[in-house]
């Protein structure tokens, strides 16, 4: 019995040698060397090329991290000469000029957590292991762009792999040839050709904007929302064709966020865009919709199909559709909570208004702006149960209301050549499209033609002709 446990004890001994030394690699006499084939290793014995790249490193105090005998870590090494362009280009003497913490993050944007041979790169964007902080709690991974054309592979536009596959002990190395700057907004839409076009088209020579600042500024945080190049395409063999160059100008500024949006954070509702409507002269913020019940919605028609693409500067998010400005018609159809009203507004049978044709119109139109108070879809729930005994309301719907009485009740809702925002509201007696309603601005309430209330729930949802606010009970006419 005890030689047997001896000999376990010698076994137990033996087993993390035996994973050290099949972990190694043999020198040229045959024998054993011990954690010498790391990335820093390897870059140490060829120094002729990369010293300056490795002084980096040592400056940044990552030697450690890519020191090792396992791991997964591939690495775009620029050599010497791309790292003195880059100090050339950045008028930087030396790495030791370069801040400690930016180094490191300068880095770290050169490496890849998983394993890509030359072989497994694809035209898209991967995460590097340089991070950013988008608020205070979150930080996420600055993006780089691969493009691969068989032959060649690309990063961001400039870099390219001169030497690939160099199998290392704690991962693979690229040398490249060109060192990758952190990315601004304008890189990735410079070296996408699925983002190009639309950069192209907006900053034509007769259109003047600063869209092109904006993405380059590494001090202004922004979310931009790209079309892809087909959607860009399609918008400019239609609607965009006409466009004067004043209006294609605020069709950018829509697709721009002051903050930076990432998909993972965002849920239903309203956010503030760089557009401004015309009408007023106060230049209130245009709205975007988002919807995010199925997938990421934006005013109903729009999609973000590849999200955050992460730069110092902020994120893009591409979208398949050119985003027009929008109208009170483009929320009414877009905010899941309106659906009931937007049934009400199609009924055919009423005879009175074309509705839609109203929440539509430009500014140039007499009617606009456009004031609405919409009733979300539980006040239709609630007008049912008025309007129908207990047995009829189980089974009613909208479409079973009188036409004539629908329509009187609908005109209670929309005001004419009129936008009443929240911070102009007063005790006042409001002109409908049907009869006079009251505005309790001091309660927040309005109240119909019957005497009933209905709560002020949300306001001033800013469209290009007007202005949406959301009420509790649907208004009733005597």
């Amino acid at each position: 019995m005890q030689n047997i446990l001896s000999q376990k004890k010698i076994f137990l001994l033996i087993i993390p040698f035996l994973l050290l030394l099949f972990s190694c690699e043999k020198d040229d006499n045959n024998e054993y060397i011990f954690g010498t084939n790391s990335i820093v290793n390897y870059l140490e014995n060829n120094q002729e090329e990369f010293s300056l790249f490795l002084e980096a490193i040592n400056q940044a105090d990552l030697y450690g991290i890519l020191d090792g005998n396992s791991g997964t870590y591939t690495v775009m090494a620029p050599d010497n000469e791309a790292m003195e362009n880059y100090l050339a280009e950045n008028q930087i003497e030396n790495i030791a000029d370069i801040p400690e913490e930016e180094l490191m993050q300068l880095i770290d944007y050169h490496i890849l957590e998983i394993l890509t041979p030359f072989e497994a790169f694809t035209t898209g964007y991967s995460p590097t292991l340089a991070a950013i902080a988008v608020n205070d709690s979150v930080d996420t991974n600055l993006s780089l762009y691969v493009k691969n054309t068989v032959d060649e592979v690309e990063f961001n536009g400039k870099a390219k792999i001169t030497e690939s596959d160099i199998e290392l002990d704690n991962g693979i190395l690229h040398k490249i040839d060109h060192t990758l700057s952190l990315p601004t907004l304008k890189t990735f839409i410079d070296a996408d050709e699925n983002l190009n076009l639309y950069y192209e088209k907006i900053t034509a020579e007769d259109i003047s904007t600063d869209f092109e600042d904006i993405l380059a500024n590494p001090d202004q945080k922004s979310t931009v929302l790209v079309p892809n190049e087909f959607a860009v395409e399609t918008f400019f063999a239609e609607e965009g064709a006409n466009m004067t160059a004043t209006e294609l100008n605020e069709i950018y500024r829509y697709h721009l966020l002051d903050t930076v949006k990432l998909a993972q954070n965002l849920s239903s509702g309203y956010l503030p865009t760089k557009a401004r409507e015309e009408y007023s002269g106060e230049n209130h913020t245009l709205d975007l919709y988002l919807n995010t019940d199925s997938g990421l919605a934006l005013n109903g028609e729009t999609t973000i199909v590849i999200s955050d693409l992460m730069t110092i500067n902020g994120n893009i998010q591409v979208i398949d559709q050119v985003l027009n400005l929008p109208t009170v018609e483009t929320f009414i159809k877009a905010d899941s909570r309106f659906t009931d009203f937007e049934n009400a507004l199609s009924q055919e049978e009423q005879s009175a208004e074309n509705y839609f044709e109203l929440l539509a119109a430009s500014i140039e139109d007499n009617d606009i702006p456009i004031t609405v108070f919409s009733p979300d879809n539980q006040a239709f729930e609630g007008l049912l149960e008025e309007l129908f005994d207990e047995e009829e309301e189980e089974l009613a719907e909208i479409e079973n209301i009188d036409p004539e009485e629908l329509t009187t009740i609908l005109n209670l809702h929309i005001l004419k050549n009129q936008s009443l925002r929240s911070e102009d509201f007063s005790n006042q007696t409001l002109n409908t499209l049907g009869e006079d309603i009251e505005l309790n601005a001091d309660e927040n309430k309005l109240i119909d033609p019957i005497g009933k209330e209905s709560d002020i729930i949300d306001t001033n949802i800013q469209t290009a002709n007007g202005v949406v606010h959301v009420i509790n009970r649907v208004l009733r006419a005597n």
